[in-house]
């Protein structure tokens, strides 16, 4: 039960993040016109790496994406087995969240 709430939970990250990603692919740098975005960031945000450039933004996105992947993949695959997820397999997942929420923040 449990398992499925959690792979529920990271398929609604994964879909959000995602969304984001295509996003800000297809955003053009101002001041391009109404649908653009100001890499390079002003403000709180200037001194974040991941706002510097589009291509850097794009990068931290991906990783993002790749490090909710892992632990959904596990909890999907143990949950057809009906099987839970074993320690290590708990502090994988926990870890490759907390790293995505780290990116966040870079």
């Amino acid at each position: 039960m449990f398992q499925l709430l959690g792979a529920g939970l990271l398929v609604v990250l994964i879909a959000l993040l995602s969304t984001d990603l295509l996003s800000a692919m297809a955003a053009q740098a101002c001041p391009s016109g109404p649908d653009c975005y100001p890499w390079g960031a002003e403000g709180p945000a200037a001194g974040k790496w991941s706002y510097a450039s589009k291509s850097n933004y794009i990068l931290r996105g991906l990783a993002q994406l790749a490090a909710l992947v892992v632990p959904l993949a596990l909890l999907t695959w143990r949950a057809t087995k009906k099987e839970a997820l074993s320690k290590a397999e708990r502090l994988v997942s926990f870890f490759m969240v907390v790293a995505a929420i780290l990116l966040t923040l870079a």
